[in-house]
């Protein structure tokens, strides 16, 4: 009798040590989710300004071509590669803002979660 009791204190004590590791494990997985989501946030904005940018000079260089082109400097190649540039600029950028508000939003679902 003395050491079923001894065996079920055994077990209930492994029992709990076990269920405080995986709540530790759970934690440890959480906290590197929403560091990793941090520095996703941080990471689509800052692509977010680059392609921005990338946008602004796609725009003035297609401008360019476009004046080339009607003054005779240029051919219709370049203006369209210039279009096309800009194009892909503008796509990549739009791509980058939605990526940046998707990981905002997935924040903002985590920070519902855990209230």
């Amino acid at each position: 009798m003395k050491s079923t009791k001894h065996t079920l204190l055994y077990k209930s004590k492994m029992a709990e040590e076990l269920a405080k590791n995986e709540l530790n494990i759970y934690k440890q997985i959480v906290r590197q989710d929403l560091e990793k989501l941090f520095f996703d946030i941080e990471s689509s904005y800052e692509n977010y300004l680059a392609s921005s940018e990338a946008v602004k000079s796609a725009g003035i260089a297609a401008l360019f071509a476009q004046k080339s082109y009607e003054a005779g400097k240029s051919s219709i190649y370049d203006v369209t590669n210039s279009r096309n540039n800009l194009i892909a600029a503008k796509s990549a950028m739009l791509q980058a803002k939605y990526n940046w508000v998707f990981y905002q939003k997935l924040l903002e679902i985590y920070s519902k979660e855990s209230k």
